[in-house]
């Protein structure tokens, strides 16, 4: 799934947030709050939220405060805390046009279609970028009759406006239409063949278009220009996996890891593209390094007791790791596909019993 969230950064992200009018409503008499909204204005995020916590403390919250105190969660990343703040605007004012944008945008990203056209039905506006976001809750929605006309449409009429076609590509690609999504940040890029943004989200589209070639050029470009960006070596490695060019995957997701290593996603990355690539020993090391990240995984407990009992000396542990996992998804029949493939040698009967299990459950 094509994420827009982890390679649009924080300026980009703050940009798109902004598009309805009023995204950050002023308080004239109220120093502190202004100072908030100036903090987010600059992304300072840990300086602008005890401002936010102390307002929000004090008395029954004016819609004023709510609006900004949601606009500046989306902005720092808590999308959780944002909803409960325009939600909340909503119970007293449900025509407010920021509250029903915003949980519209944040209803489409969670492919809640019919959620997303419910907020937009409130919001009057229908400039480009307000319609890119209800084709997309359309497309969410299981609504996709004249979808690809709409997108060419707006691929028309925004061409001349870089900002437009950037946010025609994070649309595209979020809705998989990842050669339109190409098509568009190319265009961009044409005009601004230096911004890391459009490269990354550009090699991300081609990429899942299939492009492989040119994904690798581009995200190839992008390296260079900032060596130490995590999201760019993760593209790189997923690329890479992709086309089963899997040593390479596993040198980008490597230095991706230890740029990164409290990131969970990147290590299970990894643990999954050494398993792919049937570099098992590094898989099983991998996972371990995930499960101490996120101990609460089963289904990467499942998968480590697969590559793990690859190797006969912890065969033993790594059956029990899997017979756990099997007392709570007695009902997953990949668990029992694995099981048949650590004991088909040793007992055969075995296997062909899990095997049987896992056609009937799959």
């Amino acid at each position: 799934m094509y994420n827009a969230g982890e390679v649009v950064s924080k300026r980009v992200a703050f940009r798109l947030l902004f598009l309805a009018a009023a995204a950050f409503t002023a308080w004239a008499q109220d120093d502190p709050l202004r100072r908030a909204a100036q903090l987010d204005a600059e992304q300072k995020c840990e300086e602008s939220e005890p401002l936010y916590r102390k307002a929000l403390a004090q008395g029954r919250p004016s819609a004023a405060l709510l609006n900004n105190a949601g606009n500046h969660y989306l902005i720092c990343g808590d999308s959780s805390k944002a909803r409960q703040q325009f939600e909340l605007i909503l119970k007293t004012n449900p025509a407010h046009a920021n509250s029903n944008l915003q949980l519209a945008r944040l209803a489409a990203a969670r492919h809640e279609g019919a959620l997303a056209q419910k907020y937009l039905s409130r919001v009057i506006d229908n400039q480009p970028e307000i319609r890119m976001l209800r084709l997309e809750a359309a497309h969410w929605a299981g609504n996709t009759a004249g979808e690809q006309a709409a997108l060419d449409a707006l691929q028309r009429e925004v061409a001349g406006d870089t900002r437009l076609l950037y946010l025609l590509g994070l649309t595209c690609a979020r809705m998989e239409a990842f050669q339109e999504a190409e098509t568009a940040f190319n265009a961009v890029l044409v005009r601004h063949p230096d911004d890391f943004d459009v490269l990354l989200n550009l090699g991300r589209a081609s990429a899942r278009a299939g492009h492989y070639d040119r994904a690798e050029r581009v995200l190839e470009t992008a390296l260079r220009m900032q060596p130490s960006r995590v999201e760019t070596l993760l593209e790189l490695g997923q690329m890479n996996a992709a086309r089963q060019d899997f040593t390479r995957a596993i040198y980008y997701l490597t230095q991706a890891r230890t740029l990164a290593p409290q990131r969970p996603e990147i290590v299970l990355t990894l643990a999954r593209t050494a398993q792919s690539g049937a570099y098992y020993g590094d898989a099983a090391l991998a996972y371990e390094e995930y499960l101490r990240l996120v101990p609460q995984d089963d289904t990467a407990h499942r998968d480590h007791a697969l590559v793990a009992g690859y190797n006969e000396k912890r065969r033993v542990e790594a059956l029990q790791e899997l017979a756990a996992y099997q007392k709570t998804h007695a009902r997953d029949a990949t668990g029992y596909y694995n099981k048949a493939q650590l004991v088909w040698r040793e007992h055969p009967e075995d296997a062909v019993e899990a095997l049987s299990r896992a056609i009937q459950l799959d």
